[in-house]
């Protein structure tokens, strides 16, 4: 934590009036423009010049082109003479919601859905950007002095707490009792817009009650509230809330984010339960959430400034390396995510490479042998097994030796030729035979090399369980994905 800024420091355009408030490694100040202008300066306690900081600057500038009316307006992102990272923001006169809840209480329905239909539209817009906010509270939400809309809000803080997660990943940053449960836990993949969407939902649960459905005395029991515990439903604190409401908060509140809706623009849909907005706020944000061409245009306008990283990460299985075991890659790039892309990344199997250069299909060849001759796929059926496991049915085991090669048997060509089997060596070699699929003995660090130097039985168990193992964990992956 860096020290306080005195009065009448200058920072960017401004005139740093006084501190509004100290969140560990940033504080919020008060400043004045050149004209006198009301503008909120953040000043950021992290490397300038660390990767961070630059996703940061990259990110801001994508907000600032895209010039939601519920995103606060960026004025600048850079670093002071004297080596500060700062963010001046202009907002004009009025207050937070969290200030606003505390001075006159629980927001009527319509305001609520008001607030929601704007701050919801700017979430949409970031998530178009494959950005997320993840830092969602009645502190972050700025209410403005506007006669036209009411309560008219602005969307404060994007992206900072990507950049404190990314300064000290081993931090836990912002309140618990906003957080996701997927943020709580650790798991990483599964903190998307459905994570915003359910922060979404605890601010409109706490404008409508004044209270928040989790908060305990400390911080550990609030995160084992989040994690575990339930939210009592609306209507019960509040007989008056339309059942729609009710039924679309609580949706979006679930534990599992495959429980919550798709969307934050479904969401809202669900929110009005068929009732159609105030004409001022669709004036106002109804080009956003109908993607009108103007607005594409912009969006499409900032996907062009897109940084290299993205604010959520997609991740996909790859089959791959030397040993061709299923490997996770964390994609670095900005990519649509959707699961048809996904599953585009996973390679074919039949494009699976060998260190030696043959082709999928090319069966390996043993050391001072000829090259094994195997039957076309379609005629040559497994090799007989009593304790075959249905998991390992269409891959055939490694050699357990490179001096004793498998040799398919001759396919018969006469029309009485029903099956056709794979003929081994003498039982006393303890070879078993080799499809298309399987690995050459002398590649090194996979299941196959262990497997060669091991007993026939043994490789046989050994394999099985790893191919078992593999198979549990491809699974969890892709239970994660398809969630």
């Amino acid at each position: 934590m860096g020290r306080e800024l005195p009065q009448g420091t200058t920072v960017g355009v401004c005139t740093i009036e006084r501190l509004r408030e100290r969140r560990g490694l940033y504080d919020v100040y008060s400043a004045t423009g050149p004209e006198g202008q009301a503008y909120r300066v953040s000043v950021f306690h992290v490397d300038p010049d660390g990767q961070p900081w630059q996703h940061f600057v990259a990110e801001s500038q994508q907000v600032k082109t895209l010039a939601h009316p519920c995103l606060a307006d960026i004025v600048e992102t850079a670093v002071t003479s004297s080596g500060l990272p700062f963010q001046i923001v202009w907002l004009g006169s009025g207050e937070e919601l969290s200030e606003r809840l505390r001075r006159s209480g629980a927001l009527t329905t319509a305001e609520t859905l008001s607030c929601a239909q704007q701050v919801g539209s700017a979430l949409s817009a970031l998530h178009s950007l494959d950005l997320l906010h993840r830092g969602l509270s009645p502190e972050r939400i700025f209410v403005c002095d506007d006669p036209s809309i009411k309560p008219r809000v602005r969307l404060l803080d994007v992206g900072v707490a990507r950049l404190l997660d990314d300064a000290i990943p081993s931090g836990l940053w912002g309140s618990p009792e906003y957080k996701a449960p997927e943020q709580l836990t650790g798991f990483s993949i599964d903190v998307g817009p459905a994570s915003d969407e359910y922060a979404l939902a605890l601010v409109l649960y706490q404008s409508l009650t004044s209270s928040r459905p989790f908060k305990a005395d400390s911080a550990a029991a609030t995160i084992l509230q989040v994690v575990r515990g339930g939210a009592e439903p609306l209507r019960v604190l509040r007989p008056d809330i339309p059942k729609a409401v009710d039924a679309a908060v609580m949706r979006a509140l679930a534990k599992e984010r495959t429980g919550r809706f798709a969307s934050v623009t479904e969401f809202l849909t669900a929110l009005q339960g068929g009732e159609p907005i105030d004409r001022a706020l669709d004036d106002l944000i109804g080009p956003w959430l109908r993607g009108a061409a103007s607005t594409r245009a912009v969006i499409e306008q900032a996907q062009a400034q897109a940084d290299s990283k993205p604010s959520f990460q997609v991740v996909a299985l790859q089959m791959g390396g030397d040993a061709a075991v299923p490997m996770v890659v964390e994609d670095q790039a900005t990519v649509p995510n959707t699961m048809e892309e996904v599953m585009r990344l996973a390679v074919p199997i039949e494009r699976i490479s060998y260190s030696d250069g043959r082709s999928p299909s090319a069966p390996p060849v043993a050391e001072g042998s000829s090259p094994i001759k195997v039957a076309p796929a379609k005629t040559v059926a497994p090799v007989e097994t009593t304790d075959r496991n249905p998991l390992i049915e269409s891959i055939t085991d490694a050699p357990s030796s490179p001096s004793a090669p498998s040799v398919a048997a001759p396919v018969p060509s006469g029309p009485s030729a029903t099956t056709n089997k794979v003929a081994s060596k003498p039982a006393d070699s303890a070879t078993e035979s080799t499809g298309p699929m399987s690995v050459p003995a002398s590649e090194t660090e996979s299941p196959a090399k262990i497997a060669a130097n091991a007993p026939a039985k043994s490789s046989s168990i050994g394999e099985r369980i790893g191919l078992i193992v593999l198979g549990l964990i491809v699974g969890f992956l892709l239970r994660h994905l398809l969630g």
